[in-house]
């Protein structure tokens, strides 16, 4: 495999050295570090780039507005972010496309802004020109229509979209439900603006000291202030509001879940947060970084395991957000599998623990990739307001293409230690809930797990650490609560039983159990003989110590295993002693029975006797138990086919239970939960 990636590398540094690419020239992408800004008395930038050029000039301009406003702009702040999309335009009043015309002007305009090529001898007319722009804009009312039809078409598009109300669920998570990345336009406020009051905000918010122009040519810096001076220094400066959004701390690591598939597949985001702003980190790591982890996690999910279509990874940062992203497009189900992909990749990224090879077929791409670019005056220009409004070194993107090649593995372990951690991720997944219970079990001693409904509320949650005792401790909620159940001291349960033995005769049954508190219990049954008798069945007594078993044999004192055997069942919730009695509990799967979505959950207690317990998932509730121990030949199986709650202790008990096993069927139902009457201590006192 090394000698193969060294190969490929080899292969693709020849291409790339020999392929010309059009529109690329490395000395004028070297050059852009020398330009020079200078800020005028009321703010505005002003950047000259000299190239040497003294017969064309080239000038872009650019104003920055801030990534929100208050709600009382909000839906301008839209129009505004549209009307920047269309590249048609109107001439401010008293110009005309004659004048530009004649004095040989090129005026466009991109999603960047304005910009314009002329010869020297228009320099001033272009100044003047683009201090009306800046200044005077004129915007129409049918363009405002246009873009507000844009805004309303796509807020209704993603309102219907699964996908973008999941991406909005998981960023308010981190970011807070009222931050300005996550509020759809509202079309009543969208209507109300008309050209009038959008330039209202216009001159609010597009002021000299957020305002930029770049010229390129060969012009004294003096000059070109002077002029700069002449036609935008009388431009009146205003602050702007700063406004700033602290990251919510994820304080586990965290799968955010959403019952659905929009497109068909599971498409798995992992979103590492962080607050940035400027855009300040090494552009080139972040680039690496992206091309290493989609081709580390590509070979080991696409190439050998063939479980993902698609991976994409990449930085996005703006004003108020910052976050790296990580998309998988799975091809199967096997969420356990990909995330502990994931995990072990990115401890591969942190460690360098992988060929260097691969570094270099990173850089390769990335390298080429950039030269896409071109150096066009259009592109520099961009170039050099983005490192200006972000405070960035000069030679930032001059030197982009040489910092690539000098970044080393050790570099990169580094930047990635930075941003990768799985700890403080949020694990976005759309799917199906009940079907991926079983990689939620393999998934939540590392992982607290959150299902959201589409409209932002949360439904489920499978904390972290979530196991075997956690079924057991849901159950004691679902039948009344740790704190209902501890108030409770003395109980009387009077039941019924029907035994059917396999040659078709019945016995019927009438016994009591009480509980005492102190885990003092009392048992005893009767066999009733239709139409005969009532026969002395079976008395038990465990005063919390000693235990005493009483037949129609003979009495005996309970020893050893037979003595733990009674102990459990003396509470009237034994499963409130597990942990105390060194219960081993493990939750094993999530299966289905009788049509609901169950936990299975294995116990085994000290006088090996082990239970198969199948409790419902959402209810908390145990559908079924089977049970295995020394003083049986055979299993049986417990199902519990009613629970009936409690009038006055809220308690929820099984009133009804159907016992299995190989040869007898025991019917049985509770007639009367009594909490009322007072127990006798004298009952207990069996060694008197």
């Amino acid at each position: 495999m090394k000698f193969f990636l060294s190969f490929i590398a080899t292969v693709l540094m020849m291409e790339i050295a020999g392929a010309q690419i059009t529109g690329f020239e490395q000395d004028l992408l070297i050059n852009i570090k020398n330009y020079k800004s200078i800020q005028l008395d009321n703010g505005f930038t002003l950047i000259v780039l000299d190239n040497g050029d003294t017969n064309s000039f080239f000038v872009r301009a650019f104003t920055d507005l801030p990534g929100y406003t208050s709600k009382d702009f909000q839906s301008e702040m839209a129009i505004d972010n549209e009307l920047r999309k269309f590249t048609d335009f109107e001439l401010p009043t008293g110009w005309r496309e004659s004048v530009l015309s004649d004095k040989n002007i090129v005026l466009a305009k991109d999603t960047f802004g304005f910009y314009a090529s002329f010869p020297t001898e228009s320099l001033d007319t272009v100044f003047y020109l683009f201090s009306n722009l800046l200044q005077k804009p004129l915007i129409k009312n049918e363009k405002i229509a246009r873009a507000r039809t844009n805004i309303l078409a796509a807020s209704d598009s993603l309102l219907k979209m699964p996908e973008d109300r999941i991406d909005k669920i998981t960023k308010s998570i981190i970011y807070g439900k009222d931050h300005p990345i996550l509020k759809y336009a509202n079309p009543a406020q969208l209507n109300e603006i008309d050209s009038e009051k959008y330039l209202e905000f216009y001159e609010r918010f597009y002021k000299p000291n957020n305002s930029y122009l770049v010229l390129i040519g060969s012009i004294p810096m003096d000059s070109i202030k002077s002029l700069a001076v002449k036609t935008l220094g009388g431009w009146k400066k205003k602050d702007l509001p700063e406004a700033s959004y602290k990251l919510i701390p994820i304080e586990e690591p965290k799968i955010v879940f959403f019952d659905t598939i929009p497109t068909g597949k599971t498409n798995i985001k992992i979103l590492f947060p962080f607050a940035l702003y400027p855009f300040t980190f090494d552009s080139e790591k972040a680039e690496l970084l992206s091309a290493l982890f989609q081709d580390i996690l590509s070979e080991k999910l696409m190439d050998n395991l063939q479980l993902a279509s698609n991976i994409d990874a990449r930085f996005e940062s703006d004003k108020i957000t910052g976050n790296y992203q990580l998309n998988v497009r799975l091809e199967k189900d096997s969420l356990n599998v990909v995330i502990q992909a994931i995990i072990s990749t990115i401890s591969d990224l942190k460690a360098a623990r992988y060929p260097e090879e691969k570094l270099k077929l990173a850089k390769y791409k990335i390298v080429e990739e950039f030269k896409k670019n071109g150096t066009s005056k259009k592109y520099l220009s961009s170039l050099i307001i983005n490192t200006e409004r972000n405070n960035l070194p000069k030679e930032y993107y001059a030197n982009f293409i040489d910092d690539i090649y000098k970044v080393d593995q050790n570099a990169m372990r580094t930047f990635a230690a930075k941003y990768l951690n799985y700890n403080t991720a949020l694990f976005q997944i759309p799917g199906r809930w009940y079907h991926s219970l079983n990689d939620f079990i393999k998934l939540c001693p590392d992982f607290r797990i959150e299902l959201y409904n589409l409209d932002g509320t949360l439904k489920k949650v499978i904390p972290k650490g979530f196991n075997g005792f956690s079924v057991v401790d849901k159950y004691i909620e679902a039948i009344g609560g740790f704190e209902n159940i501890n108030k409770i001291k003395d109980v009387n349960i009077r039941f019924g039983e029907i035994y059917e033995l396999e040659n078709d005769e019945r016995m019927l049954v009438d016994g009591i159990i009480i509980h005492k508190s102190d885990d003092k219990y009392f048992t005893e049954s009767q066999m009733i003989r239709l139409k005969k008798d009532t026969i002395f069945l079976r008395q038990q007594i465990f005063d919390g110590i000693n235990g005493l078993d009483s037949t129609m044999q003979g009495k005996k004192m309970l020893h050893n295993i037979e003595l733990e055997l009674l102990k459990y069942k003396s509470p009237f919730v034994p499963e409130m002693k597990y942990k105390d009695w060194n219960f081993k509990v493990r939750l094993v799967k999530a299966d289905t029975l009788a049509g609901s979505h169950v936990w299975v959950v294995v116990l085994d207690n000290p006088a090996k006797q082990r239970f198969i317990d199948f409790y419902d998932v959402d209810k908390g509730i145990r559908y079924k138990r089977i049970i295995t121990d020394q003083n049986y030949f055979q299993q049986r199986t417990i199902n519990y086919a009613k629970y009936q709650r409690t009038d006055d202790k809220e308690i929820l008990y099984p009133y009804l239970k159907t016992i299995v096993s190989s040869n007898t069927t025991i019917r049985m139902i509770i007639r009367e939960v009594d909490y009322k009457s007072k127990v006798e201590k004298k009952l207990f006192e069996f060694l008197k």
